[in-house]
């Protein structure tokens, strides 16, 4: 299978890189061909580390040419709708990182280039594939039923961004993914910190399964933490992740707890051979199962429709919106 590029950047480098060398190393037809960067020194060094054979400073040309099975796409959230649908209209199988665009009206018109194209892609919203998060997916599945409350907090600190949800979508994405919802409706609240920005966002919301979630966002709170505590039936997950490499939780851990009595529990580095980033935080695994579907047909999870609701909450939120309701 030969692969393609685009993008070199930090967020490349750190995470996708690695995991390119490490789904080669037990899949040897798997043919790094290019790698496309504006910056020809940025883009020459990345060609160096990760052992591509060619570089681009044009993508166009670059996909013309190498006439790749698969093309990545690892840009800034403001290139993404651009790249990603010139890689669409090629008709060639694309992995997109977060947000697929600026905007809900970008992503949706990547939906419609890829309906129109027919054209399998996978959104690299990486909480799906954190291994502890996978497990806890596939013990909400054991129990059957419907989890019926989530509670979803989101840390950092230190942070200075002019729009945050960029990088709060990941909880928003989390929350449909772990109670098997859509969003119905969400209310916002919004609280300005003196000195600090951006603000610490709560929102209360209803999903469509009946499930009711709260999302704490605090960008300058004391501690990176992703937590997640999950109601189903006469069960409680409380799920801790493992989130970069200053988390207060490292190196994570999972517990289910049925009437007071811990049944189940596993800590990260019981499921997770290594303590690297591109592993521990999903990111290898994302690559894997877009590459083996590529090659293999399969369908692939976290599509850019499934994206767009995501989108729709997420710009709510961007834009202090107090409400969000899917219901017109």
């Amino acid at each position: 299978m030969k692969m393609c590029l685009i993008g070199c950047g930090g967020m490349s480098s750190t995470n996708h890189g690695p995991s390119y060398l490490r789904y080669r190393e037990s899949n040897p037809s798997f043919v790094m061909a290019a790698c496309s960067d504006l910056d020809p020194v940025k883009l020459e060094a990345y060609r160096a580390k990760f052992g591509f054979e060619r570089a681009y400073t044009d993508y166009r040309k670059m996909i013309e040419t190498e006439q790749p099975d698969a093309v990545c796409v690892i840009v800034t959230e403001a290139a993404s709708a651009t790249v990603g649908n010139a890689v669409l209209e090629y008709g060639v199988p694309m992995f997109i990182e977060k947000p697929p665009g600026k905007t809900s009206r970008e992503t949706l018109r990547l939906v419609e280039a890829a309906q129109k194209h027919n054209v399998p892609h996978l959104v690299a919203f990486n909480r799906r594939f954190i291994p502890l998060m996978k497990i806890c997916r596939a013990w909400l599945d054991e129990l059957g039923g419907a989890v019926y409350y989530a509670h979803y907090e989101f840390f950092r600190h230190g942070r200075n961004d002019e729009d945050f949800s960029d990088t709060s979508i990941h909880a928003i994405d989390a929350v449909r993914y772990l109670t098997g919802g859509d969003y119905e409706h969400v209310r916002f609240n919004y609280q300005d910190i003196p000195g600090k920005r951006p603000s610490n966002v709560y929102m209360d919301a209803s999903m469509t399964n009946g499930a009711i979630a709260h999302i704490h966002v605090c960008p300058n709170a004391g501690v990176v933490i992703e937590r997640a505590t999950l109601h189903i039936g006469d069960s409680t997950i409380i799920l801790h992740l493992p989130i970069w490499n200053d988390s207060y939780d490292i190196p994570g851990s999972i517990v289910m707890i049925r009437k007071g009595e811990v049944v189940r529990s596993m800590t990260g580095d019981q499921v997770c051979d290594s303590s690297e980033v591109y592993l521990t935080n999903g990111f290898y695994e994302e690559n894997k199962v877009f590459f083996d579907a590529v090659q293999s047909g399969a369908s692939m999870p976290s599509s850019l429709k499934e994206a767009y609701q995501t989108m729709l909450v997420k710009e709510a939120y961007a834009q202090k919106a107090a409400t969000w309701s899917s219901i017109i």
